[in-house]
Order: C-alpha cells, then structure tokens, then sequence
C-alpha cells in the first residue's frame, strides 16, 4: 500500500471531504496562475488533480464499506480472471461466382423501371 492509501485509509468522511475542498481550492488557484502568470512547477496541476481523485477514491470506498487494498491475494493462490465477453460467430464468407465467358458483357449497376424503359425505347427507334 502506498503511503497516500493508508493516509485516507485512516481518515474519516468528514476529513476527506475538508481535504478535498483544499485540494480543489489548490487546483483553482494552480489554473489561475497557469494562465495569467508563469506557475513555479508545471507538474503540480497533474500531481493535484491525481491527489482530488485518490481522496474521491477514499471517500467512494468509505461510503460502500470497502477497505483500502482488499483486492490483495496472498502468495501462491492466483486471482480469479473475470469472465470473456461472447462473442458473435462470424458470418460465412460469401462463396466465389464463376467467371463470365468472353462474350458476356459485365453489369454493375441495376436496372430499374425508367432505365429499362430508356433502354426500350431505344431499341425501338433502331
């Protein structure tokens, strides 16, 4: 466990929530500077924003019971792996028509009724 987990771990909901309005205070002020003036540590809006989110994380856990590292396994047993997803089979692959004789003419477009009736008054003027 990291030094930050055990510092929330052991406080409580009514202290977390103090921390965090400092914290968000801290982070206003960070993007204030950011923008109107040169901030002495450019890291220190990531490193505050990370700091917000470790004690939302506390808080979250306090509120449903959950203690900090639980998801720990101890030595020579192996985590549970969550279940797969299924997955739909994959549709068949269309089959291959065979090639047209030489003489047969390709068509790549449909016809539809007004240029089946073009085509026929076409045929009809010849």
């Amino acid at each position: 466990m990291k030094k930050n987990e055990t510092k929330y771990a052991t406080m409580t909901g009514e202290e977390l929530g103090v921390r965090l309005r400092e914290l968000q205070g801290k982070l206003l002020v960070l993007r204030t500077q950011n923008v109107t003036e040169k901030v002495e540590d450019p890291t220190a809006i990531g490193k505050t924003r990370r700091e917000i989110a470790r004690v939302l994380t506390a808080r979250r856990a306090k509120h449903l019971g959950i203690t900090q590292g639980g998801g720990a396994v101890s030595k020579g047993e192996k985590a549970p792996r969550p279940a797969k997803p299924t997955r739909k089979p994959k549709a068949a692959k269309p089959v291959a028509k065979a090639p047209k004789a030489a003489g047969e003419k390709k068509t790549t477009k449909k016809t539809t009724k007004k240029t089946t009736k073009k085509m026929s008054r076409k045929a009809a003027s010849k």
